[in-house]
């Protein structure tokens, strides 16, 4: 899978993920580099809202690897980063959280409705 890369200018603000009425756990992580030899310089501000409840933001220091994460109960995800400096954002890794759980769990749901179909009077 190819890397997607964002450039952002100091004093910037982009967003770099968003997610909107999901509820499968999420891990997406992405690397900052600056354009120029130096220190990386920025911050992470992170808005989380449930369906019904206000947003919630978090501001974090911006890392040269960054892993944001997605619960269950964070339907509406989206992280935008603030540059001080240049930099240039690569990432486009999502892993999904108990993935192979949710399939189990979803195949047992269908082929229970699947049987009570067939064998229902």
């Amino acid at each position: 899978m190819m890397a997607k890369s964002i450039k952002i200018s100091a004093g910037e603000r982009r967003k770099v993920f968003s997610r909107s009425f999901s509820s499968i756990p999420i891990e997406y992580q992405f690397r900052a580099y600056t354009v120029n030899d130096g220190e990386i310089d920025g911050e992470i501000e992170i808005r989380r809202r449930q369906l019904i409840l206000p947003a919630v933001v978090e501001r974090i220091p911006l890392q040269k690897e960054n892993t944001l994460v997605a619960g269950y109960w964070d339907t509406f995800v989206s992280a935008y980063v603030e540059a001080n400096q240049d930099l240039i954002i690569e990432g486009s890794q999502r892993s999904f959280k108990y993935f192979w759980l949710i399939i189990l769990i979803a195949s047992i749901v269908v082929l229970a409705s699947v049987l009570l179909m067939i064998f229902s009077p």
